[in-house]
């Protein structure tokens, strides 16, 4: 009984630690909104100035590009805190994910183009799950953007999506150099980059958040990756 007592309060502590650290993001992300959109306007009225020496407009651009990215790294922290506190305002509803594909693949498709690779979308019967649109387009977004931005120029990217038992399952496939393996189990941890020489490409939440949209619908996500091909495959039911 005594043994009992001890485990109920340390799981008790356990969750309050973790519902406070949860809170924190929250909080944080929420306060910094403020005065980065505050920073981003008077950079932007700076640089509408004729006046300003060519000097001072490269760096304000340059400091434009930081708040943008900072806001991109704290509209996310909120987003996942959001999701993991089970605090989103809005409650899930059909989506057809072969829909989501459909939708997202222009955007993929124009991304990979820049990067001198191709992205391909297999065609897909309608297949619905209880979910979130937005979120969903998120997670193939973010996935394939991911598999583009580690794939050399003259690289194939493809999407398939297909139904296994009672199961939705995406594969997002790339033929670039592959993941290492003492990297594979960290590619989902935020702030994680496992190539140095990709430091400041990013915010390094994109498939941190993967993960938690993953998870927020009782889904699965894991990584595949040979010495010459990589494959994302996240399952979603």
């Amino acid at each position: 009984g005594r043994l009992a007592a001890v485990l109920n309060d340390m799981l008790a502590r356990l969750e309050g630690s973790f519902g406070a650290v949860r809170q924190f993001s929250a909080d944080a992300a929420h306060e910094l909104r403020t005065p980065l959109t505050i920073l981003k306007g008077e950079i932007e009225v700076a640089l509408k100035s004729s006046e300003a020496p060519a000097e001072m407009r490269q760096a304000l651009v340059s400091c434009l590009e930081e708040v943008e990215r900072l806001n991109s790294v704290v509209e996310d922290l909120l987003l996942m805190a959001r999701m993991e506190g089970n605090a989103l305002s809005a409650r899930p509803t059909p989506v057809n994910l072969a829909q989501v594909l459909e939708d997202v693949a222009p955007a993929l498709s124009e991304l990979a183009a820049r990067a001198g690779n191709s992205c391909t979308v297999s065609p897909a019967s309608p297949l619905w799950i209880e979910g979130y649109d937005s979120l969903l387009f998120r997670l193939v977004f973010n996935l394939a953007e991911n598999a583009i931005k580690y794939t050399p120029p003259g690289g194939k990217i493809e999407i398939i999506l297909q139904q296994q038992n009672s199961s939705a399952v995406l594969e997002v496939k790339d033929n670039g150099p592959g993941i290492a393996p003492d990297a594979q189990e960290h590619v989902f941890d935020r702030f994680y980059r496992g190539d140095p020489s990709r430091e400041g490409s990013g915010t390094g939440l994109g498939l941190a958040l993967v993960r938690s949209i993953v998870h927020l619908h009782r889904g699965q996500i894991g990584v595949v990756s040979a010495r010459v091909a990589r494959n994302l495959r996240t399952n979603v039911s």
